[in-house]
């Protein structure tokens, strides 16, 4: 089943974001993946959710996590109503908070019993239900985002306490720090050759290490979360005019033949045929002027 890439950028701004989703407010119904975190919460029987080969029937009360690059798709129960809360989580959001003894990044382990699906109780489920109230209805007109962002550390917090248990194997500090490190490099440089050898300078580590770090914390690989990124950007010159060769070489790629690969592979369209399908999809949504009658 072809997966379609969904980035951050297209959908919020900033390094975290939640919303309430019900048949009215849904996103699309596509297997997709993205580049980030995210925690959904079932507030009532929805349907099913299709993690890659797997599928997953929902009960009321489940928690879902989804790690970054992880193929997946939310098929409601009919045209039942239901409720389900979806927090959005940028990688350097969980890294910030990370401590020696707390990887908030262990939520996402697809190794630990508690993946994909967290059956919570319901008083729990109660508890979480209000916290994630309190996100909704906070009331503020100013530093609301300070306010919200308490609330998911807070949320992630009694996470880390029901679902993941202290092991040996809890990740360093130090691995934790390397990988936030390397994130904000890609960033900043995004437009530059970044060679591993580059990324390892800057961390201070072999080649074969952090590679290893960075597919354990992320999911991915670096070559294919740079890939990734160069795509998202080379999406946003093409939706402001650029050329398809200009964005090639403003998102960073240095070969014309291998933009174009990875783009196609990726939005499953020709960097081509990307923008005369967002010129098109502009028109049909710009507002109609109405005709003025005739003399």
């Amino acid at each position: 089943m072809d997966k379609v890439f969904v980035p951050r950028s297209e959908l919020y701004s900033g390094d975290f974001f939640g919303l309430l989703r019900n048949p009215s407010i849904e996103f699309l119904p596509k297997l997709h993946y993205h580049d980030f975190y995210e925690l959904q919460f079932y507030l009532s029987e929805s349907g099913k959710i299709i993690m890659g080969d797997s599928e997953y029937k929902i009960a009321t009360g489940d928690l879902l996590f989804i790690n970054m690059f992880e193929p997946h798709q939310f098929v409601p129960l009919g045209n039942c109503y239901y409720e389900r809360f979806s927090v959005c989580l940028d990688p350097s959001f969980l890294l910030m908070a990370c401590t020696d003894d707390t990887n908030l990044l262990n939520l996402f382990d697809n190794s630990l019993p508690h993946y994909p699906i967290y059956h919570s109780d319901p008083t729990r489920l109660r508890e979480y239900c209000w916290l994630l109230q309190r996100y909704n209805n906070h009331g503020l007109l100013r530093a609301a985002s300070i306010y919200q962002r308490a609330i998911i550390y807070e949320l992630l917090a009694n996470l880390m306490n029901d679902v993941v248990q202290p092991t040996k194997t809890e990740t360093k500090a130090e691995a934790v720090y390397i990988i936030a490190q390397i994130l904000k490099f890609i960033s900043e440089h995004l437009n530059d050759k970044l060679s591993l050898n580059d990324l390892t300078k800057e961390a201070h580590i072999s080649v074969s290490y952090l590679c290893r770090i960075f597919k354990q914390q992320t999911g991915t690989t670096l070559k294919q979360y740079i890939n990734l990124k160069r795509v998202e950007t080379a999406k946003r010159l093409l939706r402001e005019g650029a050329s398809p060769d200009a964005a090639c070489f403003g998102a960073g790629f240095n070969n014309y033949s291998f933009f174009f690969k990875v783009f196609k592979e990726t939005v499953k369209l020709s960097p081509a045929q990307f923008q005369k399908k967002q010129c098109v999809d502009a028109n049909d949504n710009a507002p109609q002027t109405a005709i003025p009658n005739g003399p």
